[in-house]
């Protein structure tokens, strides 16, 4: 029996994110005796899916970051590769500094060199501007999420991307009053009109403007409370924010959960104000459980799979916001109706199988 296509998976970590989530719900699902996944990542700690990847037979493989420490990383990886033997690497991109590490890989004589852009814009726009030439030399495929995504990874070689939807697992988002009913009563929030934010803790996602939001909401309604699910570099001021607006009491931190599917069964409407996103993983499984989502107009309008979807312009102030949310927020919807909309597109199964098909045509 012959041994599976290994594909080098080159990330930051494989924390808890967005990007790590849809790596994930495609590993699950890809035939392994045929495809198997590595990793190659640039911190030194463990990480949340560390030993599901083991125990699925990838192997991880760590170093330091290409930004501060770039000659390290890129000798790292061009050993691995030519002591591997890797003919597929898959790049997961935030923006074009992953010319660097597929530079490295056509130097170590890489075939299939792919990049995957998760994203539609960064902090460092002149510096991207730069190196979007030298990826698009070095990449010898492209993937995106989204339109968005592709037009700023790639720009005039945008045409030529392939878009791999996000995988979603629609049977483990399907909603459940049964599970509604447990989280809402550990919250302590049975009688209450619970919101929710699904994201790590940083300036993309834009927790400052979500907390202004929720105070407009709170003013108006002195049931309603906010969970966050996510941690970052931002968390202690978010928290000092909630703070100084008295509504400590009002807004629950989780941090890192096991199974966010739960957490959205418990919610009444998911606020998602972000700068700039790739396509949002989370905001499909909001959909796949039938939960009303407000969300910033800057996110691809791909993301508009049904009619839960409301997009409101991030210029307009925190009050216009919480009166769009309380118009709608009322609305009667049949949670569990919608959960085959998502699966029809975006089901993670077929994801996996156009993936590993991409993988094979070398």
């Amino acid at each position: 029996m012959s041994e599976p296509l290994r594909i080098l998976q080159i990330i930051g970590s494989m924390d808890v994110g967005g990007t790590e989530a849809t790596i994930m719900n495609i590993y699950r699902k890809v035939d392994k005796a045929k495809v198997q996944f590595d990793f190659f990542v640039s911190v030194s700690k463990d990480c949340y899916y560390d030993e599901e990847i083991k125990k699925m037979g990838g192997n991880i493989y760590h170093t330091l970051t290409k930004s501060t420490h770039p000659l390290k990383f890129s000798r790292d990886l061009y050993l691995l590769i030519k002591r591997n033997k890797y003919s597929v690497v898959h790049v997961h991109a935030y923006n074009s500094m992953a010319a660097i590490p597929i530079t490295v890989a056509k130097l170590a004589g890489v075939k299939k060199r792919i990049v995957h852009s998760h994203n539609s814009s960064s902090g460092n726009i002149g510096l991207h501007k730069v190196t979007r030439p030298l990826l698009n030399i070095m990449a010898t495929h492209r993937f995106s999420c989204s339109d968005l995504a592709s037009d700023w990874m790639y720009g005039n070689k945008k045409d030529q991307s392939v878009k791999i939807n996000v995988p979603v697992d629609c049977t483990e988002y399907y909603y459940s009053q049964e599970v509604r009913n447990a989280k809402r009563r550990e919250w302590g929030c049975e009688n209450c009109t619970v919101y929710g934010h699904v994201g790590r803790m940083a300036a993309q996602k834009n927790h400052q403007y979500l907390i202004d939001i929720f105070n407009e909401l709170s003013k108006a309604d002195d049931t309603a409370k906010l969970v966050l699910v996510g941690k970052g570099e931002l968390r202690s001021s978010i928290e000092a924010k909630v703070a100084n607006l008295n509504l400590s009491d009002k807004v629950i931190f989780l941090g890192t959960v096991d199974h966010v599917s739960q957490v959205l069964n418990g919610l009444d409407a998911f606020i998602f104000p972000s700068l700039f996103e790739g396509l949002p993983g989370i905001l499909l499984e909001a959909q796949a459980n039938g939960l009303p989502c407000y969300i910033s107009n800057v996110i691809s309008k791909q993301i508009q799979i049904t009619d839960l979807i409301h997009m409101i312009s991030i210029e307009r102030s925190p009050k216009e916001w919480a009166e769009v949310i309380l118009q709608s927020r009322d609305r009667l919807i049949n949670r569990e109706a919608y959960n085959k909309l998502i699966y029809n597109l975006y089901d993670s199964q077929a994801v996996a199988q156009k993936l590993m098909d991409e993988y094979t045509e070398i």
